[in-house]
């Protein structure tokens, strides 16, 4: 078999099928080809646009502006509201602030897996504007940073945090946590990447990689209208095994996976389906009125997700990969 058509993970050339996905996030309608390993599942891109720049115009949503007001005395309340809820650090305030906010956090997850302090080293890599690092800053964590080299300038917050136009490649500093959020899978050279984010790493520091994941339910239901595909933005679209082999290959020791999909990936899905893009005024993205659903079908699809979360089946995951 001709060597592109190789699974760039394992480089399986046995029962692969190759799918045609449209661009479906701005309505362009582009056609790509998919290659899906028979071997350990991946689904990849075969051949990338070499002008990427038509598919992540400016109204892309991670380039958004953030308004971002930095509030010490919040800060410390919300500081006091993790120590409580993650850390088991018993205290009055802790217990009050619980009552207020009980909904939990994404990042508590991470927390607990990795032992994260608050003194820890974050970069975030492919961070946009930085949302989630602003998350992390508002809760406590102080030294957080992130680098994106398709944004347009260095971008500067109060309260410290700091996003830098460039690439990984040219990071060189140490970290706790190296965080891939949803841009993982849209690098090109997933090996070398991940090998430069293991070499950033302090001793018993973790990569935490935030991606779709192919050959689970919404996969196998919707196919290339499967939201998260997102041709052609998204290049790897790992499985639970090739997100290991790649890891393993690198050097990591350990690997522990937390399904968090939620319920975008049916009505995304679904409205791929009736031909309607994600940016579409008709799309629940852009106006909960306008779109095809009910609010009860709305929370049918949030009841599915946790419970295919639950059977480690949902479109969506946390890996974590320690390197001791």
């Amino acid at each position: 078999m001709n060597a592109e058509l190789q699974c760039r993970i394992c480089c399986n050339d046995k029962g692969n099928k190759i799918h045609i996905a449209r661009e479906m996030m701005f309505g362009l309608r582009d056609n790509f080809e998919y290659l899906e390993c028979g071997q350990c599942g991946c689904v990849v891109i075969v051949s990338a646009p070499t002008d990427m720049s038509r598919y992540y115009p400016a109204n892309y949503y991670s380039f958004g502006q953030i308004s971002y007001k930095h509030h010490p005395l919040k800060i410390f309340l919300k500081k006091e509201l993790v120590k409580y809820k993650v850390f088991k650090q018993k205290s009055l305030l802790g217990k009050i602030l619980s009552y207020k906010y009980r909904e939990p956090e994404d990042f508590y997850a991470w927390v607990e897996k990795t032992g994260l302090k608050f003194d820890a080293a974050i970069l975030d890599v492919g961070c946009g504007s930085g949302q989630l690092l602003l998350k992390l800053r508002r809760f406590g964590f102080a030294t957080v940073s992130g680098i994106d080299p398709f944004i347009k300038q260095d971008i500067h917050y109060e309260g410290g945090v700091s996003i830098r136009k460039m690439s990984l490649d040219e990071i060189n500093d140490k970290y706790d946590l190296v965080i891939f959020s949803h841009s993982f899978e849209h690098m090109p050279n997933q090996k070398e990447t991940l090998q430069k984010a293991y070499s950033l790493l302090r001793p018993g520091g973790c990569v935490l990689m935030r991606v779709p994941v192919a050959g689970t339910y919404a996969w196998k239901t919707y196919g290339v209208n499967w939201v998260q595909l997102d041709a052609p933005r998204h290049f790897f679209l790992h499985t639970v095994a090739s997100m290991k082999l790649l890891a393993s290959h690198v050097g990591f020791k350990r690997v522990d996976t937390v399904f968090d999909s939620w319920d975008f990936q049916f009505w995304g899905s679904e409205q791929y389906l009736q031909d309607i893009p994600l940016r579409d005024k008709r799309s629940y993205a852009e106006s909960y009125d306008e779109s095809l659903f009910t609010k009860e079908q709305i929370q049918s699809f949030r009841d599915k997700a946790i419970a295919l979360n639950k059977q480690n089946d949902g479109d969506a995951a946390s890996f974590f990969l320690f390197n001791d």
